[in-house]
C-alpha cells in the first residue's frame, strides 16, 4: 500500500479505502477470495516448505459522498509446512494485507 514506488496520490487513496477493506473482509463468507498468480515455492534447509501467493477480494462499493466504484484488496499469503509429514503437524498460513486499489480509478 505504501511501497516507495506507488505515487503520493495512490497512496493516499489506499489509506482512505481502509475501512472499506476492513469491511469486505470481515463479511468474507459472502466475498470469496481468487488466486491471483501462481505459487512461489522453496524448500528451507531444515526441510520446511515454504510457499507464497496472493488473493484478492473484489466488491462493488457504494460511497456516500460519490458514486459507486469496484474496489479490490490484495492478500498476501504465506504458507509453510513442517518437514514431519506424519502427526498433528498443519501448514501455517500467514495473511496480510497488501495493497487497496479502486479498479479503473487513472482514467
Amino acid at each position: 500500500m505504501t511501497r516507495i514506488g506507488r505515487p503520493k496520490q495512490t497512496m493516499f487513496q489506499s489509506l482512505l479505502l481502509l475501512s472499506v477493506a476492513s469491511m469486505m473482509l470481515e463479511r468474507s463468507s459472502s466475498l470469496i477470495p481468487k488466486r491471483l498468480n501462481n505459487t512461489q515455492e522453496k524448500t528451507l534447509p531444515n526441510g520446511t516448505k515454504w510457499a507464497r501467493y496472493y488473493e484478492a477480494v473484489t466488491a462493488r462499493v457504494t460511497f456516500y459522498e460519490r458514486q459507486e466504484a469496484v474496489v479490490r484488496v490484495i492478500i498476501e499469503c504465506t504458507e509453510t509446512r513442517p518437514a514431519q509429514s506424519d502427526g498433528p503437524f498443519s501448514p501455517l498460513v500467514n495473511r496480510t494485507l497488501y495493497s487497496i486499489y479502486e479498479i479503473a480509478r487513472r482514467r
